[in-house]
């Protein structure tokens, strides 16, 4: 009620505990439950989900594709031919759309609020783009999961690649970011479940700072919201949200987090203003559960968090001044230097234009957007 119209859920996977069709069955009639609530309230959101771990199906590792796939990590000829594999629906492809065969007929046909997507190498990687009071909103969500193929942990061991974001993005992911008002990533695990290779992928090509407002997680039934930023450089924001539901306990020692975040975006002239309420269940004296507000925030006696963050949205070279080389030394200094060939520089130079470039246009004070535009999840 205190947030208003919600806009869009988000889920960032695990709505299953095996992925088996009986248990997207059960669960299409929990989120009916959810979206019935939620007109009562006003609201008729959009639901985007991506599936986790819990959402495919283990498949039989006695066949000779999974043991092959399960060895990822130590083939190097199979990680250099994976992604071009793939792209023709190789036995790879097949075993992992089996794998999450489940997830993919339950999400194209469950019936409630979804925008169009453009859909992705695998099942669960999708981009779409809508309008929400104004303001244009990106997301891209990819399966993190496909190499959870047993039950054993995966920590440093997980797939992202460039490849799955480049085919949601008619090829052009950074420019595809930079059109939108706001972007944001959304994958089930945090980049600390991704390995070196991924990760480095992750940082420079997949979510380069700057490049998506937020970056939505789940797996660990643990919330936390953290901001990494290098001095001069802009910011990476990761929100992990505790699990909606799921096993309370795992090997009868662990008790699990239940809980969610909801909240809104505000972009103002100059800023975007977020507020979250970060929700976590709460057992009562009676034995019952109750929602009741996470005070392992730090909440300062207030039921929500709320802060600022500068507004710089990306533009392309399409949008920009046209950009010429700059020499810094005169002639002379050239003609001296052993470093630098000048016919070289120049030449280069004109292949460099060809090159596709993102800056970031000036700062409030210099571009106003003229507007306050909401946006609720």
């Amino acid at each position: 009620k205190e947030l208003g119209k919600i806009d869009v859920v988000f889920f960032s996977g695990d709505l299953t505990q095996s992925g088996k069709k009986e248990e997207f069955d059960e669960l299409t009639v929990f989120l009916n439950e959810m979206w019935a609530l939620f007109k009562k309230l006003g609201s008729n959101p959009y639901l985007i989900a991506i599936p986790g771990n819990h959402d495919l199906t283990r498949p039989d590792q006695t066949k000779a594709v999974v043991k092959v796939l399960m060895n990822y990590q130590s083939d190097e000829e199979l990680k250099d031919r994976f992604w071009k594999g793939i792209a023709s629906k190789d036995e790879n492809y097949d075993l992992i759309y089996q794998c999450f065969k489940n997830f993919d007929e339950w999400y194209s046909k469950v019936n409630l609020p979804k925008p169009d997507f453009k859909f992705g190498l695998i099942p669960g990687d999708v981009s779409t783009c809508f309008y929400i009071n104004d303001i244009q909103l990106k997301v891209i969500g990819l399966n993190s999961a496909f190499l959870e193929l047993s039950n054993v942990s995966y920590l440093g061991k997980l797939v992202i690649s460039p490849e799955q974001v480049i085919a949601v993005t008619s090829n052009n992911p950074l420019e595809w970011a930079a059109e939108a008002d706001m972007a944001i990533l959304m994958t089930h695990h945090d980049p600390q479940w991704y390995d070196k290779k991924s990760t480095d992928y992750y940082n420079n090509d997949i979510n380069p700072a700057g490049t998506f407002y937020s970056h939505l997680c789940g797996h660990l039934h643990e919330p936390k919201t953290v901001e990494h930023r290098l001095i001069g450089s802009e910011s990476r924001r990761t929100q992990i949200a505790s699990s909606l539901f799921g096993l309370h306990k795992i090997n009868n020692n662990f008790d699990r987090i239940h809980g969610y975040y909801a909240g809104c975006y505000i972009i103002r002239e100059d800023d975007i203003y977020e507020k979250f309420y970060p929700r976590i269940a709460n057992k009562q004296y009676d034995g019952n559960y109750g929602i009741v507000a996470d005070n392992g925030f730090n909440l300062r006696n207030k039921n929500f968090i709320d802060f600022t963050s500068p507004y710089v949205k990306a533009i392309t070279n399409d949008h920009q001044e046209q950009i010429v080389p700059l020499i810094a030394s005169p002639p002379e200094a050239l003609a001296e230097a052993n470093i630098l060939d000048l016919k070289a520089t120049i030449d280069n130079g004109k292949e460099l234009d060809k090159i596709p470039k993102v800056s970031y246009a000036p700062r409030s004070e210099e571009r106003r957007v003229g507007k306050e535009c909401r946006s609720r999840w």
